[in-house]
């Protein structure tokens, strides 16, 4: 799921002034993996019923919530806080240990929050995809200082379970309640997670800077101090480490977002910082600022990020390589790649589907998969599929589940084999949809593709963000390790990888470009006492 703030850093600094456990591996050799727990909360495809308020039933697909979870330990207190590993945003943030678990959105104020009723207008079956239905939407809009998460995705992100302006309350799993649900009062805490206390760390030192603040796709949010200071992974400390502290939030854990600078949420002021997994590299940890993901097959509890190297057992053939590709406003902001095509396998013989290429953002955040509405049609039809439009997704046999057939995804020269059956998302025994839903678009903005993971646990990843480039491959699932270290003198990587385009391609159309990462996207504010607010609304903004 993404952040859906659209509101400028003026606006929003004026509401605001009105106002699992993990096990870390060996970091010696140049190279720190976490072996994350995934945390699945609702049921696999889940749909959820609520009432519109036009009077008609709108069944809303809602995609479980699945977190992976890494554990941290914060401060010369070691305080220790599990966190939720997203590709799609760049930011680390915990709960205060007096943070207040509040249901009011700041953004309510702006007149931000309920508005998934604007995709319910129409209902009906037989309906072709709506080009504003569901899904994300980030067109050109980082110009004004937006934000966007993967965390807690749903079938249509628009939909919360927050209430609107003037209902304030408490709130603990916000996503894990259907809309219109209400929860216990035992539920009440934002602190199941773990949380950091500032004031028993010798070691922590509070960054003068303006607020942090992060608004998600599900209504949720965060809001608190920026500050530095000691972040042990394993046995491996990074010391000097920017994250924010959450003192408000509706959030049950916090987030360690690995994405490009350009999704730091300092960018839209036009600053940036060393995120976590840049300080490992300055730390020493590991000597390029590299990761591989591994998020293991449906059924697994337990999944992997390596930083600083790639795990040779966990994938199949050779990792194609493929340039990171500019946003529309010519930044590195997504970790977003081309797709060639897509095809539909049965048992070796292949129906192209999409035969044109497209960007995709490759999200680890979230749990579903976005085409445009066009593209999602297509595949739709080739399943002999009917698009409902309350729905707004594709009806198809539930016969599919049981599917030996392959979606294969085509990235430069290599194809990504999906099951079909882990594409089908059912409502009940005799009512099944596909898992890749359309594109949100607004306005005159371009619909855009993402994938999550019911389609890249199919793959190994791995994430270059120092040469802005993704090496993508089949995953093998296996316990068996080959770790080779990436950079440095004793390198053992190798050249693995087959380079399928030139570097830094823009999403407007391939074309080369400098691969020099510039980003004016993702938008937060950084919170202080209201003191430190104002002064910083009369100085140049501090360095975080």
């Amino acid at each position: 799921m993404r952040f859906i703030n659209n509101v400028s850093a003026t606006a929003l600094l004026s509401a605001i002034l009105q106002l699992g456990s993990t096990v870390a591996t060996d970091s010696s050799s140049g190279s720190l993996k976490i072996d994350f727990n995934v945390k699945r909360e609702v049921p696999k495809g889940d749909i959820v019923k609520r009432d519109d308020p036009e009077g008609a039933v709108v069944m809303k697909l809602m995609n479980h919530k699945t977190l992976y979870i890494a554990e941290l330990y914060i401060g010369s207190n070691e305080d220790k806080v599990h966190v939720h590993v997203d590709t799609g945003s760049s930011d680390l943030w915990v709960p205060a240990s007096d943070v207040t678990c509040s249901k009011e959105n700041p953004l309510a104020a702006l007149g931000e929050g309920d508005d998934d009723d604007d995709d319910d207008e129409n209902s009906g079956e037989g309906e072709q995809p709506s080009e504003t239905q569901g899904g994300p939407s980030r067109g050109n809009k980082r110009d004004e200082g937006q934000i966007y998460s993967s965390l807690y995705p749903s079938g249509h992100p628009q939909t919360t379970n927050l209430p609107g302006a003037g209902n304030p309350g408490f709130i603990s799993n916000s996503s894990n309640t259907a809309a219109g649900e209400s929860q216990s009062s035992e539920s009440l805490t934002c602190t199941a997670h773990g949380s950091f206390n500032t004031e028993a760390s010798d070691t922590f030192e509070t960054n003068n800077t303006i607020p942090f603040y992060a608004a998600y796709g599900d209504g949720t949010y965060a809001f608190g101090d920026w500050g530095q200071d000691t972040i042990k992974i394993g046995n491996a400390s990074v010391h000097n480490a920017s994250f924010a502290i959450a003192n408000a939030t509706s959030n049950d854990i916090g987030v360690f977002g690995i994405g490009l600078r350009g999704l730091e949420s300092t960018s839209s002021f036009g600053y940036f910082y060393d995120s976590l997994p840049y300080k490992m590299k300055s730390n020493g940890v590991i000597n390029k600022v590299l990761y591989s993901l591994y998020l293991n097959d449906i059924n697994a509890s337990t999944g992997s990020v390596l930083f600083g190297a790639i795990d040779h057992a966990k994938h199949e053939g050779h990792l194609e390589t493929l340039p990171v590709v500019k946003g529309r406003d010519g930044t590195f902001s997504d970790l977003a790649v081309e797709l060639k095509h897509v095809a539909l396998n049965h048992e070796g013989d292949k129906e192209l589907i999409l035969q044109n290429s497209t960007i995709v953002i490759l999200d680890s955040g979230s749990t579903i998969s976005y085409l445009t509405s066009h593209q999602v049609k297509s595949l739709g039809e080739a399943l002999d599929g009917e698009f409902i439009e309350s729905q707004g997704a594709f009806k198809v046999d539930c016969e599919l589940q049981n599917s030996n057939s392959t979606m294969d995804f085509t990235f430069g020269n290599s194809d990504i084999h999906v099951p079909l059956s882990e594409l089908i998302m059912p409502e009940n025994e005799t009512s099944c949809y596909l898992g890749i839903l359309p594109s949100q678009k607004e306005g005159n903005e371009t619909e855009t593709a993402l994938f999550g993971d019911n389609i890249l646990r199919s793959a190994y990843i791995v994430y270059d963000l120092e040469d802005l480039q993704v090496q993508i491959a089949q995953a093998r699932y296996t316990d068996e390790e080959d770790i080779r270290v990436v950079g440095g003198k004793e390198s053992t990587s190798g050249s693995t990888g087959s380079n399928s385009s030139s570097n830094g391609t823009t999403s407007g159309g391939v074309g080369s470009s400098s691969s020099t990462e510039h980003a004016n996207s993702g938008f937060s504010i950084y919170n202080l006492p209201w003191v430190s607010v104002l002064a910083g609304l009369a100085t140049s903004l501090a360095l975080v």
